[in-house]
């Protein structure tokens, strides 16, 4: 309600001013603050990775932040949640004089609040003076990791064979890249234990999401496939089922550039993709791909017996090829012969069911 002049206002007695609700702007303005915020907040860091406890959540501290951020961020997100506006807010500013936080250090916090609490009033500043009290404790993935309980497996095993030295050294790569990008989000992306033994490897991680993530990785890259059980290990405290899970990532008995028998022919295998196989033919050359699911399901013959050979001659169809472990010369006969087999080309050496087969030394990619 507007009154004019006549009136005065009824804290101060001024005159000569608009008035609202029998009450000078500067009067209404102490009457009625732009927000309303508890003079005390508290905020929750983990002593151990710097994450902070917002309305439910553990949220992870961002890259190259300090912990200096981190509990500048924390405080915005604390008070925002506190904040219950009373009038149009436009803009707020946070200032911390920060010192080196302890348990229970209060930190003098000054809020800048813009805005209006009437539409006859233009905008101004409201200040609030607040104190942020700091407690630290670990948050649920430091509490695992420091205890060392792992809540996932992540089991990577090879169909009917061993992990070469290879493929380890790639699933460490792997484990590596992936867990040092989840850790940003997920402080339980750590391998507590890593256990190898007979061509296989068990990695022990203190976050399931953190192990459902690097299981997916490893199946991408290797085509595949991943089985997840779970086991129950207790109930807690509060009446919680504690679980287990174990994630076992299969990857196909055979490998690029392996020799395997299909309707007992020989194959080479080119490349090994996300649903299919690409195979090449050592009877007549031909390329095609095969279903990887079929490949699994089936138990394929893989050929570990093989020599290299150096090409001596090509006059088609006879190709003449020097055995290089038994210094003996093959004379063979094809009645299609591939552009790699030239003279003076290094070829493998596949015999089978008492034939000679060639095929290229290197795992072609087309």
């Amino acid at each position: 309600m507007r009154k004019m002049v006549e009136r005065f206002c009824a804290i101060c007695g001024k005159r000569g001013t608009i008035l609202i609700d029998n009450l000078c702007a500067d009067c209404y303005r102490k009457q009625h603050p732009l927000i309303d915020v508890p003079p005390l907040v508290k905020i929750t860091l983990c002593r151990s990775c710097y994450s902070y406890y917002d309305r439910g959540k553990w949220m992870s501290p961002q890259a190259q932040e300090t912990i200096y951020d981190v509990i500048m961020r924390a405080i915005k997100a604390r008070v925002s949640a506190r904040i219950k506006e009373k009038g149009r807010v436009i803009g707020k500013e946070l200032q911390v004089d920060f010192k080196y936080p302890k348990e229970g250090t209060e930190l003098p916090v000054i809020l800048k609040v813009t805005g209006s609490i009437h539409e006859e009033i233009p905008p101004y500043v409201e200040e609030y003076r607040l104190t942020a009290v700091v407690h630290f404790e670990l948050c649920p993935s430091c509490r695992i990791v420091v205890g060392g309980k792992e809540k996932a497996i992540v089991q990577v095993r090879a169909k009917g064979r061993s992990l070469s030295k290879k493929e380890k050294r790639v699933i460490e790569e792997i484990v590596r890249e992936e867990l040092a990008r989840l850790y940003e989000r997920d402080k339980g992306a750590v391998v507590l234990e890593k256990k190898e033994d007979d061509g296989r490897i068990d990695f022990y991680l203190a976050s399931v999401h953190a192990a459902r993530q690097l299981a997916h990785s490893i199946q991408q890259h290797f085509s595949g496939k991943i089985l997840e059980t779970q086991k129950v290990l207790g109930i807690s405290r509060t009446g919680r089922t504690i679980t287990r899970s174990t994630i076992r990532v299969l990857i196909p008995p055979f490998k690029e550039g392996d020799i395997i028998i299909l309707k007992n022919v020989p194959h080479k295998i080119l490349r090994i993709q996300k649903a299919s196989v690409k195979v090449l033919s050592l009877q007549n050359f031909e390329e095609k791909s095969v279903s990887l699911a079929r490949l699994f399901k089936e138990d394929i013959k893989i050929i570990d017996e093989k020599d290299v050979g150096l090409i001596m001659s090509v006059k088609p169809p006879s190709v003449l090829v020097l055995s290089l472990s038994k210094y003996e010369t093959l004379d063979l006969y094809f009645e299609k012969i591939p552009f790699w087999m030239k003279e003076n080309e290094s070829v493998m050496l596949v015999k089978w069911e008492g034939k000679v087969y060639i095929a290229p030394l290197t795992t072609r990619r087309s």
